[in-house]
């Protein structure tokens, strides 16, 4: 089976636009991962500048601790870059929230979200206060810091997007070759209705598609054959019961006339066998026709004349119409396939026309139509549907007698479809069947 261009652009399609996104997706990780160090780093390195010089500022007031309070205070205050204040610890319990105040108070320094921080002064009830509102930090200083642990981050979140695009893109083309494995093991051990259906991932629609199509292919080629092989058997067997029966009339009588005449019927019996089995043949190799067609080129008006005439040898009174159109010309088709399908249909038109045939020919641009029509009893209702499937043969038919294999008019079907045609049944003018054809002019493998 041919994979279109368009299934391969769909399928190119969406894999661009997934990886589009991943790659969006990871450059915003990465962007967010380094704005987000930058500030987790920055705020860290201004805390702990601001813990360092806390620590700073209270080892320098307990050097002082008999001084007076104002002038520590003074002296402290050359030391910060800072405005310091010195408040009482109690006070500060109804300004700080309580898990700040609890973490002050084991001398830890905290950060108030106004840019306050608050420092307890061991051994006292004293506690620094910071105004660090317009402290900033030169992030320039830690770079290189920075440059690594956003790299350490951005690889780790790489990592672990890569590992969900391969999870999300091979996990349905896993499933898909799970199910093919599955159906395909099915088929090679003989369940003919196990199918893929529709494929998970674009990139196994086709495979699942082509799969599918080859198991209707093998599940009808089966049923042909057991079809086949079921008509091939009744039909046989018919005329052989019949062959044995008139060597046992033969046998058994001794009047020179009677055994002629029985010689004659296994004769014709022996001829039902030779045309089934032609017949046979004959679908078997339209079947399998891979083969490249032999198209020639024909003046058209003359090779329906020729054939038609072929026809009327040894017709009972049957009165042929030619209906052509003007302009008919040449044509470029296998001429040897298709005089077998005019041969069909001409014969079937012989088998119930009553007293009238007529073919008709025109040529619409490149496109050649003709049909051939009777005035017999034509086609039931319920037989117009399945006229061309293989060893179908109408109820009509058996109950009036007429034999056939219901091959010929697959053939005529297969053939027409190798020309890139088409044939169909409708109802004649003539009161019976019409089976019209219609094919292009100039075949072109």
């Amino acid at each position: 089976m041919k994979i279109k261009s368009w299934p391969k652009i769909v399928m190119f399609l969406k894999f661009y636009l997934f990886c589009l996104l991943f790659g969006s997706g990871v450059y915003a990780i990465i962007d967010y991962v380094k704005i987000r160090t930058l500030e987790s780093l920055t705020a860290q390195a201004r805390y702990e500048i601001i813990r360092d010089s806390a620590n700073l500022l209270e080892r320098k007031y307990l050097l002082y601790r008999d001084a007076d309070i104002d002038a520590k205070f003074n002296a402290l205050s050359e030391y910060s870059i800072y405005s310091l204040r010195i408040e009482n610890v109690l006070k500060l319990q109804e300004i700080l929230p309580p898990e700040k105040y609890a973490r002050m108070l084991t001398g830890e320094t905290v950060l108030l979200d106004n840019d306050v921080a608050f420092k307890k002064i061991e051994g006292t009830n004293k506690v620094l206060s910071f105004n660090v509102r317009d402290f900033n930090i030169d992030s320039s200083k830690s770079k290189g810091a920075i440059r690594h642990r956003v790299y350490i981050n951005g690889m780790i979140w790489l990592s672990l997007l890569l590992a969900i695009f391969c999870y999300t893109w091979l996990n349905p083309i896993w499933r898909d070759v799970k199910k093919v494995r599955e159906k395909a093991l099915l088929l090679s051990a003989g369940d003919l209705s196990a199918r893929v259906g529709k494929a998970s991932s674009t990139v196994f629609h086709p495979i699942a598609s082509a799969l599918d199509e080859m198991a209707d292919k093998i599940k009808d080629a089966t049923l042909m054959r057991r079809a086949m092989t079921n008509t091939m058997a009744h039909e046989l067997r018919t005329p052989i019961a019949r062959i044995r029966f008139h060597l046992h009339n033969y046998l058994e009588t001794t009047d020179d006339n009677k055994k002629e005449l029985i010689i004659d019927n296994i004769y014709q019996e022996i001829h039902d066998v030779e045309s089934l089995i032609d017949t046979a043949l004959s679908y078997a190799s339209v079947e399998n026709y891979n083969k490249i067609l032999s198209p020639q080129k024909q003046y058209i008006s003359t090779w329906f004349d020729e054939k038609i005439n072929g026809e009327l040898t040894g017709s009972r009174s049957i009165i042929f119409i030619k209906n052509y159109g003007s302009d008919l010309g040449w044509v470029y088709m296998d001429m040897n396939l298709m005089a077998h399908v005019l041969s069909n249909l001409l014969g079937n038109a012989k088998k119930y026309a009553k007293s009238t045939i007529r073919v008709s020919v025109k040529r619409t641009e490149d496109m050649l139509t003709f049909s051939v029509e009777d005035d017999g009893k034509g086609v039931a209702t319920e037989d117009l549907d399945n006229v061309f499937k293989p060893f179908y043969r109408g109820k009509g038919n058996k109950k009036l007698g007429i034999r056939g294999f219901g091959l010929g008019l697959t053939i005529v079907d297969k053939i027409v479809s190798l020309h890139r045609g088409y044939v169909y049944v409708t109802t004649s003018e003539l009161g019976g069947a019409c089976f019209t054809v219609e094919v292009p002019c100039d075949y072109q493998q």
